[in-house]
């Protein structure tokens, strides 16, 4: 999606590590210079941030950002920041500003006024699908991937309105968030709550088929022998 376009939706079980996942590889496509703006989009405004202080985890940990350096010594500007987001406007390479941004909900990656660097001026925001998402662009940049982490809540799923709303969401204000013209791609990561939520839409190739839905479960099937299984389960239980 990040680099041919297209929309992708993959359902997996809670716990398999889906979003640590995602963080990475978003990470990778933005250093790599593949993408300048993704947008994070999750149930909720807060859910999103969760996501983008993961990610600023990522790329302000010392011993991580000290590994991340061997191969994007651009980054070094963001290990001045020493925790302090406040500093980021005002840290300079060779005495010019780096334009960086740190914020609860967008970061901007810095620039070097002298050297090519292909995540300089990069932006992650973040938006919920809770509230209005219209017009979201940095500058001159829009959004050129949109990552749809665990849409809808407990609540909305259950609620026929509310999942029609989000869907409303995802197929028209999130589609034009690219530009007049420009069909965005979207990826989705989410969990299947009950038949008819959300979820099971976008990862169903019957409903949804330009997503390509793919479903991954924790059990692909279940053994014929369960003896030993059911004596695991007595012992756990008697210790």
């Amino acid at each position: 999606a990040a680099r041919f376009g297209g929309d992708q939706g993959i359902a997996a079980p809670r716990g398999d590590g889906k979003t640590a996942i995602m963080e990475g590889v978003l990470l990778y496509c933005m250093l790599s210079g593949i993408l300048r703006f993704p947008l994070i989009a999750a149930a909720t405004g807060p859910d999103a941030e969760r996501i983008l202080r993961n990610v600023k985890d990522h790329l302000s940990d010392p011993i991580e950002c000290a590994t991340l350096q061997e191969d994007y010594p651009e980054l070094d500007a963001i290990a001045e920041l020493e925790g302090k987001p406040q500093k980021a406007a005002g840290i300079t390479v060779d005495g010019k500003r780096t334009f960086m941004r740190w914020a609860n909900d967008h970061i901007v990656l810095p620039r070097y006024p002298r050297k090519f660097c292909k995540s300089g001026g990069a932006v992650i925001a973040t938006r919920g699908l809770d509230a209005s998402i219209k017009g979201v662009r940095y500058g001159a940049l829009r959004p050129d991937l949109v990552v749809l982490d665990d849409p809808e809540t407990r609540e909305s799923a259950y609620s026929e309105l509310q999942t029609e709303t989000r869907e409303k969401t995802i197929e028209q204000d999130l589609a034009g968030l690219g530009g007049p013209g420009l069909q965005l791609s979207r990826f989705m990561l989410t969990t299947l709550m009950r038949a008819d939520c959300l979820s099971a839409r976008y990862t169903d190739p019957k409903v949804k088929p330009s997503w390509k839905g793919r479903r991954f479960a924790w059990i692909i099937k279940w053994p014929e022998a369960t003896d030993k299984g059911e004596e695991y389960i007595s012992l756990r239980q008697a210790d």
